[in-house]
């Protein structure tokens, strides 16, 4: 059996998609194909301005979309 790990460090948030390849019999037609997303850490990117009409009270990172009627 073959295995293939990674390490990925970071100071802040990561996200990304994984796809994995399985050959449980070692032979190719019988492969398995799967993909998972993941978000790892504690930034929510959104509108901060309270202000604004598309603001989003869990935002803790401002991502620039902020709409402001004048």
């Amino acid at each position: 059996m073959r295995v293939l790990i990674f390490q990925v460090i970071t100071a802040g948030s990561i996200s990304g998609t994984i796809n994995y390849q399985v050959f449980p019999l070692r032979v190719d037609e019988d492969a398995v194909y799967a993909t998972s997303s993941f978000i790892v850490g504690n930034d929510v990117e959104g509108c901060m301005d309270p202000e604004a009409c598309n603001y989003q009270a869990s935002a803790n990172t401002d991502d620039g979309s902020c709409d402001v009627n004048d």
